[in-house]
């Protein structure tokens, strides 16, 4: 190989190792745009209101609290509304997937949670939905809870009544479901076992009336007559046990924390 050709294939060999080198450069610079933002902690005592962003005032915290807490007893489904200053520039539909595995919104097996996200810096809100709720709680539904509940609350600047209306919202749509779960139309529990109770009744009495004409009148013998302690045999009495109507959390009524739930990647999204 002559000198010429020599020359040559440094060059080249510069020239490649300059571009790897430049390439390296960039993944370096480009590395922390797609960096994930460290998620806060799972709030410990378990709240289903979470107001990292401080949004709220305390007492309205604690009134979103509790009725989220009745949502839950009512009709089982989790729904966490979590606030937070800022994305810290990731992109909200990530960060409320990231967010709602890592705490486990929801039973394990059900997956019955809902996330609510709210980014102050970025003024966006996101709904993520687990498994167990995109038919009940379809994207759409959720579109509108955003657009009419939400949003216009929000850009009035009472995000404390934007979330206490998608709330009722919410709870109206899964309290019209028929036999959802627990602590769920009790009356119609007690009516069931009524009617069971007067069914027995009957069944009973059809059974003494039976017995004691077969037995019918019958002539004296040991123990019979007037004065006997011969009888009728009658049917042993034994109601049914009512089962009640279910009941979720302590017996204090408060949240008794997440239960390993999945987001099923449905939901919806909006500003203000």
């Amino acid at each position: 190989m002559n000198r010429v050709n020599r020359r040559r294939l440094l060059v080249r060999f510069v020239a490649l190792a300059a571009v790897m080198m430049s390439l390296l450069a960039v993944a370096a610079l480009a590395y922390p745009a797609y960096a994930k933002t460290a998620l806060p902690a799972r709030p410990e005592p378990a709240r289903l209101m979470t107001d990292l962003a401080g949004m709220l005032a305390r007492s309205a915290a604690d009134e979103i609290e509790s009725q989220l807490v009745s949502l839950w007893q009512d009709t089982g489904v989790q729904l966490a509304v979590v606030t937070v200053p800022d994305l810290g520039g990731d992109d909200i539909d990530d960060y409320s997937v990231r967010l709602f595995e890592a705490w486990g919104i929801g039973e394990a097996g059900k997956d019955n949670g809902l996330l609510l996200l709210i980014a102050a810096e970025e003024r966006e809100m996101k709904f993520e939905t687990g498994y167990g709720l995109e038919g009940e709680l379809p994207d759409a539904f959720l579109g509108k809870v955003i657009d009419q509940a939400l949003v216009p609350k929000f850009r009035a600047g009472n995000q404390a009544a934007g979330i206490e209306a998608s709330i009722k919202m919410i709870s109206d749509r899964l309290k019209g479901r028929a036999g959802e779960g627990p602590g769920s139309d009790k009356s119609s529990d007690s009516v069931g076992e009524a009617a069971g109770v007067i069914v027995f009744l009957i069944i009973v009495m059809v059974i003494i009336a039976i017995s004691s004409r077969r037995r019918g009148p019958r002539g004296r013998g040991p123990g019979s007559g007037s004065g006997g302690g011969g009888g009728t045999w009658r049917a042993p009495m034994t109601l049914p046990k009512s089962t009640g109507g279910h009941s979720r959390g302590s017996s204090s009524g408060g949240f008794g924390g997440f239960g390993g739930g999945r987001s099923g990647g449905g939901g919806a999204k909006g500003g203000w």
